[in-house]
């Protein structure tokens, strides 16, 4: 029963390393974090710019060319669900258009065709966004200017120079 307790030491040109693969893994996970953080830095640094100059630069360009405004079409109140994933949420607006022309009474008619795309166009539009785009007053103004350029599309000489709210709410 007197056996020696032996003690297994590592040979002379072995040393114990343990966490040098933990060491050497936390190194490399430091550096791929911090690459990846500065790229991001940059691309939102390089949007903010852009969007920045942009955004002045459309507000500049639709303050100093303003069509004049002839005549109005009133559009009938839409009522749509938004696109919001979390919850279902509703809008209820009402939109006039500042034409740059008279409005013909054929055209105005609830029943033409010309309206009737006007509306569905405008409904496919508000359906697409989400409460959190509309809410700001810069959504509002993305949403009349996304208006005036999809009207412009489907109407042919009279064009609407302005888009005017007139009732927006929406159901949170």
């Amino acid at each position: 029963m007197d056996k020696p307790i032996v003690e297994s030491k590592p040979a002379a040109g072995e040393k114990k390393r343990p966490y040098m693969f933990l060491w050497v893994g936390l190194f490399v996970l430091m550096l791929a974090l911090g690459g990846a953080g500065f790229m991001a830095y940059q691309r939102l640094v390089d949007l903010a710019t852009h969007n920045g100059i942009a955004h002045a630069d459309s507000n500049a360009e639709e303050q100093s060319v303003r069509v004049p405004v002839n005549g109005i079409m009133e559009l009938e109140p839409f009522l749509v669900n938004l696109a919001d994933l979390d919850d279902i949420r509703f809008l209820k607006a009402t939109f006039k258009l500042g034409m740059t022309e008279k409005v013909k009474e054929a055209t105005a008619a609830k029943n033409s065709v010309e309206v009737a795309a006007i509306r569905d166009s405008i409904i496919s539009l508000l359906c697409s966004k989400t409460s959190d785009q509309i809410m700001t007053s810069e959504g509002k103004d993305e949403l009349r200017k996304a208006i005036r350029l999809r009207v412009n599309g489907l109407v042919s000489g009279n064009k609407v120079g302005e888009v005017y709210i007139v009732e927006f709410v929406v159901q949170l």
